[in-house]
């Protein structure tokens, strides 16, 4: 199981950086298309090592977790 905190936190900022605010981080990752690749590229911006087959961005579970909670914000209207 995921932690849920963990999984809150990166669709927080997923949302965040969706939400067209001003991101003052040179090396923030374009959260914008889908969320599946939005996922994916915070994800990216995260780990330290990528491109291994063990990344972040390749954790499908992760994805999707991350992916259900961001939905179910934004279907409460709690995102901008």
């Amino acid at each position: 199981m995921l932690p849920p905190g963990a999984v809150r936190v990166l669709a927080a900022w997923l949302l965040h950086l969706r939400a067209g605010a001003s991101v003052r981080d040179a090396g923030a990752p374009n959260a914008s298309g889908p969320l599946p690749e939005a996922a994916r590229a915070v994800l990216t911006c995260l780990d330290p090592h990528p491109r291994d087959d063990a990344a972040l961005a390749h954790d499908m579970d992760l994805i999707d977790a991350i992916v259900a909670f961001a939905q179910s914000r934004l279907a409460q209207g709690s995102a901008r």
